[in-house]
């Protein structure tokens, strides 16, 4: 089954999210901080996409997303940043950057098709 792990520190979206991919049919894991999302990403060895919130509380998402770069395991892992910054435009080491508020059909479709890169 595939698995998506959310990093998202708004509850609220978090677990709208948590119910959106389960109901699509992912196996779905939340972290509300870097830390917690290090933690996840260090310990569990199955293959995921990872759905990255740009602003954390203090610690960006960026920082999250430079340290998977730098391990050989999270080198390739999908990221999937989303953000509410009208700005954002590119990401280093992003997969696709997609804004919010999130459409969840494009969301889907998204993750399906980075998810599917990794299997092949």
């Amino acid at each position: 089954m595939p698995r998506v792990l959310v990093v998202e520190d708004d509850e609220e979206l978090r677990e709208t999210l948590y119910r959106a991919l389960f109901e699509a049919g992912f196996d779905v894991v939340t972290a509300s901080s870097v830390e917690e999302a290090k933690e996840l990403l260090t310990y569990d060895h199955q293959a995921c996409v990872v759905l990255l919130d740009l602003r954390l509380g203090e610690v960006r998402g960026e920082e999250l997303l430079e340290w998977m770069r730098s391990h050989p395991r999270g080198r390739s892992t999908p990221t999937i940043v989303i953000t509410a910054d009208p700005n954002a435009r590119n990401v280093p080491g992003q997969t696709a950057l997609l804004r919010k508020p999130l459409d969840v059909d494009r969301l889907l479709d998204t993750i399906a098709l980075h998810y599917g890169r990794l299997l092949n």
